[in-house]
């Protein structure tokens, strides 16, 4: 999940810079440039937009791979079914994080040590009280994969 995770941000990262390059062909004064001049700008646009076509596709690979994850983690817990009827023709990251949201409350360490124990979100409050050990820092949670359960209580 770690790998997916930095594989992702790698590629957005990358997206946005060659949409910081393509600026610099907009802002070219046309009028100025001879044909040939056109014809290679035109040509280095193709081969941007083409590479994006092909990150963007790579990205989606790639969300749909944490996306199959998750719903494993929900399997786990079993919510799969329950999810699943939920938003089951609206299948995406979006709503899979909303659905954790509402309805998963385990502490990470708990479901890192296969106790798999759901709590309502008062009780999850208390438990994480009650427990301090149990509490992790964000940055380890996102850098390990379980950023879908981090919660603000």
């Amino acid at each position: 999940m770690k790998k997916l995770i930095k594989k992702r941000n790698e590629y957005l990262n990358s997206l946005s810079i060659k949409k910081n390059d393509r600026d610099k062909y907009i802002i070219l004064n046309t009028e100025s440039l001879n044909k040939k001049e056109i014809k290679k700008l035109i040509k280095e646009e193709y081969i941007i937009e083409k590479t994006i076509k092909k990150k963007q596709k790579i990205l989606k690979q790639i969300n749909n791979e944490i996306l199959n994850k998750y719903i494993e983690y929900l399997d786990i817990l079993d919510h799969k079914e329950e999810y699943l009827k939920q938003y089951k023709n609206n299948n995406n990251l979006i709503n899979i994080k909303k659905y954790f949201e509402n309805n998963i409350f385990i502490s990470i360490v708990d479901f890192k040590n296969g106790k798999y124990k759901l709590y309502n979100r008062g009780e999850f409050s208390k438990h994480m009280y009650q427990n301090p050990k149990l509490i992790i820092s964000p940055n380890n949670a996102k850098s390990d994969g379980y950023k879908i359960f981090l919660r603000n209580i």
